[in-house]
């Protein structure tokens, strides 16, 4: 099981399977997104916005990938969800886009963004080959290129410029005006773009993730050279952000007094706000393979109760799984394990990972006796007051008349013995 904080699972087989099954109720949405693309003239920036943790990452892979799958045979499942999903993508055949993924975030450690962008392209679409072909360029242009693709540590502003000078076919000596140097520059990356989007396909469609993750002059630096010198008629960059918190990293890169929103509204041409995924659709999704129908309820009411965002909630199907996984496991080598033991864990671990998602301090207060309350908000939610019943109540009490009350006289003895007789027997313990 990976245990990665950010781990989500963007292989083929996975998006495959949760488009055709829509399992994110999310199929309409990267339709309406893809029939925009289809109806954009000419290149610009358009900017999927959307609160951290909301599925913007997975919402863009789905997006890349049924852009990718089009490009090829269609099969008749994915053929099916095309012509019953509104609007309907019966056409997608007849668009050939390429398209491109870069996190932004996995290159934050570089100095300069225009370095890895370019070289990610060269690498992604064969550039070099382009470049061997160009008769024009000389032979330090060639080398400057072949050093972008090798890799690049401790990049600075003069390496760029010494860089930039080998790209245009300048030698070290020659001296070049600083307006000659971005023409050149501009001209010599339109080229490649051309290069790139040669052919059959219509457009490059260039996905730019994690921007607001990444240190402020990194993010900067990219939007700006995005615009300038990636400005193509053939190319599409579509960020995906939270845009009210990334105009405080404008502000933090151009100082507090500075207009975050009003630069962002120049570098973007179109905003788009990415809905936020259905929670109940997603907590079927990540606890349908569990097998532990009345767990799975306890943890999912939990998740609600604390709105753990879809990210969070990812993170706590994992570390129910871990937990759960390795009760069974100690309890299948040790017999001694009681059944109501069974019963404390399943109410009251779900409970206590939620909380340390929710809040630390919460979480202390909780362990240390001192916050019931979280019990007895959780026993408003339905969900969780059904499922709890099965473990603390017996036969009899389940069908008694203050069946209501039994329950939350339990819990409480419960939630006393766990967490203040047992806290309270290790203090004097320890005294």
């Amino acid at each position: 099981m990976d245990i990665q904080k950010h781990y989500s699972d963007f292989s083929e087989a996975n998006l495959r399977a949760s488009y055709i099954e829509d399992v994110l109720d999310r199929n309409r949405h990267i339709h309406n997104f893809i029939s925009i693309l289809f109806n954009i003239e000419k290149g610009g920036v358009i900017a999927i916005d959307g609160e951290w943790g909301s599925g913007k990452t997975y919402f863009v892979h789905q997006v890349k990938w049924l852009l990718d799958y089009a490009s090829g045979n269609i099969d008749s499942e994915i053929e099916s969800v095309l012509s019953r999903t509104l609007p309907k993508l019966h056409n997608i055949k007849g668009h050939k886009y390429k398209v491109f993924y870069y996190d932004a975030w996995r290159y934050d450690k570089s100095n300069n963004p225009f370095f890895t962008l370019l070289r990610s392209l060269i690498l992604t679409f064969g550039g070099i080959d382009f470049f061997k072909e160009e008769k024009s360029i000389s032979d330090s242009l060639f080398s400057a290129i072949a050093n972008i693709i090798d890799g690049v540590s401790s990049i600075r502003l003069q390496s760029l410029f010494n860089f930039g000078r080998a790209f245009c076919g300048f030698n070290a000596k020659e001296q070049l005006p600083a307006i000659e140097f971005i023409e050149q520059m501009d001209g010599q990356v339109h080229s490649f773009l051309d290069y790139a989007c040669e052919g059959q396909y219509d457009k490059l469609i260039i996905f730019i993730d994690e921007l607001d993750r990444c240190k402020p002059s990194f993010a900067i630096e990219l939007l700006e050279i995005i615009k300038h010198y990636f400005n193509h008629d053939k190319v599409v960059f579509v960020l995906s952000t939270n845009l009210s918190e990334f105009q405080y990293c404008v502000k933090q890169y151009y100082g507090e007094s500075f207009n975050g929103w009003k630069y962002l509204d120049r570098i973007i041409d179109l905003r788009i706000t990415l809905p936020q995924i259905s929670l109940e659709a997603y907590h079927k999704y990540l606890w349908k393979k569990t097998g532990l129908d009345k767990i799975d309820n306890i943890s999912i009411a939990c998740a609600d109760y604390f709105e753990l965002n879809l990210r969070e909630c990812e993170r706590y199907n994992q570390h129910i799984n871990i937990a759960f996984g390795r009760y069974i496991r100690e309890k299948s080598i040790n017999n001694e394990i009681s059944d109501e033991l069974d019963s404390l864990y399943a109410i009251f671990i779900p409970i206590l990972l939620a909380l340390k998602l929710y809040s630390v301090d919460k979480f202390k207060e909780f362990i240390s006796g001192r916050d019931y309350e979280v019990i007895k908000g959780l026993l408003s939610v339905d969900r969780f007051r059904k499922n709890v019943s099965f473990f603390i109540l017996s036969a009899n009490e389940d069908l008694a008349e203050n069946r209501e009350a039994l329950l939350v006289k339990k819990l409480e003895y419960c939630y006393n013995q766990l967490f203040i007789l047992t806290l309270m027997y290790y203090i004097r313990k320890i005294k």
